[in-house]
């Protein structure tokens, strides 16, 4: 339920392998936590694969 209220926000990559054990994870940390759970076409960026420049 939307409250107007400020909320840290993670985001996160992960492989469809690691999805059950960070939901896992997730609600043993906060049973009440709002996951959205998406598949990514591309990541790119620091630690994936490298940001091209695009003319």
């Amino acid at each position: 339920m939307y409250t107007g209220q400020e909320r840290e926000i993670h985001l996160c990559v992960v492989t469809q392998g690691e999805v059950s054990p960070l939901k896992e994870l997730v609600y043993k940390v906060d049973p009440q936590a709002f996951l959205i759970v998406s598949p990514a076409r591309e990541v790119v960026g620091r630690g994936f694969k490298p940001l091209e420049e695009h003319p």
